[in-house]
């Protein structure tokens, strides 16, 4: 009869089968994965957790085309963090790496862009010159031109006629004299007069005079009312004037003719001061009335004022 196998060879022929038997390890088994640290430290910046971003990225050293971003995450997040300093350090190493490294004013928040203008002011100081420019003297640009600027002329005198001050106006109480010895009271001998004159060149003289005479006839007092237009000529010696005048017009008579014709001479003193408009003036004159039955002559004195505006 055969031997049955021992105790002992059975335990080895079990060995050796599971030995054999044990399925070998797959070449092509499964690598556990590898971590992106940028990747999770930009989801980390995004939750706005950048205690994260920068502990993730702290010992990372990643391939050369992600240490701009790598710096740019850590400096934006130090910013943040108020973590000024290490904020500057990082933003000096991210503009360090290339040219094209720059932030906007107006995209960036304030905080960052605080640290991010004092890294680059302290990567540019070698360019710079801070030497005091004691003897440089900057040269303004002229500001713009204001009225105030332009130059000022003096108006052109203004054209004007000077015929207002060669004008005269003349009025006067007028006191006649009878011819016959028919003496009334004071105020049968008074008129008045008014009149205007023109200075003319050369001394001539124009204008135009009215006025009333009153004087006794007989038992009555007779009034002659009169309009005349005058002319003469007269000379000036300084304040004082003399003139002879002639004029000649109408008058009304209360007599036996309603309407007469007048003839009136006169010789005229006046004083009249430059810079003064009034005056005054003195007048001798004749009035003769040519009626159609007879003639009548009266002499009178008259003695008022004469106004002229100033000379200017």
């Amino acid at each position: 009869m055969p031997r049955s196998p021992s105790v002992a060879g059975r335990f080895l022929r079990a060995l050796v089968c599971l030995c054999l038997c044990a399925p070998a390890p797959s070449a092509f088994a499964a690598k556990p994965p590898v971590r992106d640290a940028l990747a999770e430290a930009q989801a980390c910046y995004g939750a706005g957790d950048l205690a994260c971003v920068l502990r993730v990225l702290a010992e990372v050293q990643p391939a050369p085309e992600h240490a701009s971003e790598r710096l740019r995450l850590m400096a934006f997040a130090s910013a943040r963090l108020d973590q000024h300093e290490a904020a500057r350090q990082h933003f000096a190493a991210w503009l360090a790496l290339s040219a094209t490294n720059r932030l906007e004013r107006a995209t960036t928040a304030p905080n960052i862009f605080q640290d991010y203008t004092a890294a680059l002011l302290a990567s540019q100081t070698d360019a710079l010159d801070w030497t005091p420019q004691v003897e440089n003297h900057a040269v303004l640009a002229p500001l713009g031109v204001t009225p105030t600027d332009l130059p000022r002329f003096a108006p052109p005198p203004r054209e004007h006629s000077d015929i207002a001050q060669r004008v005269s106006y003349l009025l006067g109480l007028h006191a006649s004299l009878p011819t016959t010895n028919d003496w009334g009271p004071v105020w049968a001998h008074l008129g008045i007069a008014m009149g205007i004159e023109v200075e003319l060149p050369y001394g001539l003289r124009a204008g135009a005079l009215v006025g009333g005479w009153q004087r006794p006839d007989h038992t009555t007092d007779r009034w002659n009312p009169y309009a005349l237009f005058r002319g003469g000529i007269g000379k000036r010696w300084g304040d004082h004037g003399l003139a002879a005048l002639l004029g000649a017009g109408v008058a009304f008579d209360t007599g036996d003719d309603s309407v007469v014709g007048a003839l009136a001479p006169a010789l005229r003193y006046d004083w009249q001061p430059a810079q003064r408009p009034v005056g005054f003036y003195t007048e001798l004159a004749s009035q003769t009335l040519f009626g159609s039955k007879t003639t009548t002559e009266v002499i009178g004195l008259t003695i008022g004022v004469i106004l002229r505006p100033a000379a200017r």
